[in-house]
């Protein structure tokens, strides 16, 4: 593979190009080589701003989890010791 040509940038290579062929570049050819599809198009109009409360609609909102009722004891759900096996339960083994 020519050296020259791995190493050759997109502006080297439109210089090339205009250089041999006597032509400019394609209007609808960006500056990075892309093919730019909306060239002589107008621009899409611009969608309304946003009022102060639509733009707090947008904003999640985070609210304060009741703490699960599982993860603490409540009152009765210990029972009272009884003299017997310590730790076992029934379908335990």
């Amino acid at each position: 593979m020519d050296q020259g040509v791995a190493s050759m940038t997109n502006n080297e290579y439109w210089q090339g190009y205009e250089g041999a062929t006597g032509k400019k570049r394609p209007p609808w050819i960006d500056g990075v080589g892309n093919i730019n599809w909306d060239y002589n198009k107008p621009d899409p109009p611009k969608p309304p701003k946003p009022t102060a409360t639509q733009t707090a609609g947008m904003i999640p909102q985070v609210y304060a989890q009741p703490i699960a009722q599982g993860l603490l004891p409540q009152p009765g759900d210990i029972r009272p010791w009884q003299p017997g096996l310590r730790g076992w339960r029934p379908g335990w083994g």
